[in-house]
């Protein structure tokens, strides 16, 4: 009885020893599977960041492009504001001329040309004029 016991204890004893020698290389190749699922992981994460990384700077860029941009045309919006208000006042200031010195009646073509065209021919009327005057007050010379 006791013999058999004995056998049957080390049987069970022999066959729990193999079954944790098993279970240890089983662990061990968890451990393993682990740790290089960890590494793998871990590269990968930081493959990640680097790309988010060169995303955000990309983004920074263009952020800083964008704002560039914004204000170039912001600063072209503000000069042709104040081109289209020259441009406006100068040609009321042309039709003033026109309608104050040179009072020849409405022309049938009111272009801002024909405007310039008679406020010229009305400057050089009155250069004329001035020269004319200006010779005729100069005493000429006697001749002896």
């Amino acid at each position: 009885g006791v013999i058999r016991r004995y056998k049957t204890l080390e049987q069970a004893n022999s066959s729990l020893l193999q079954e944790l020698v098993q279970k240890d290389d089983s662990i061990d190749k968890a451990q393993q599977t682990l740790a290089e699922l960890t590494k793998t992981k871990t590269d990968e994460v930081l493959g990640y960041n680097s790309t988010i990384a060169s995303l955000h700077s990309q983004l920074e860029k263009c952020y800083q492009k964008t704002v560039k941009n914004e204000e170039t045309a912001h600063r072209m919006k503000v000069h042709f504001r104040d081109q289209c208000q020259l441009y406006g006042e100068l040609e009321l200031a042309i039709k003033n001329i026109v309608e104050m010195r040179c009072r020849t009646g409405r022309i049938k073509n009111d272009s801002l040309l024909n405007r310039l065209s008679m406020i010229q021919s009305y400057l050089l009327e009155r250069e004329s004029v001035y020269t004319m005057s200006k010779e005729a007050r100069t005493p000429t010379p006697s001749v002896p």
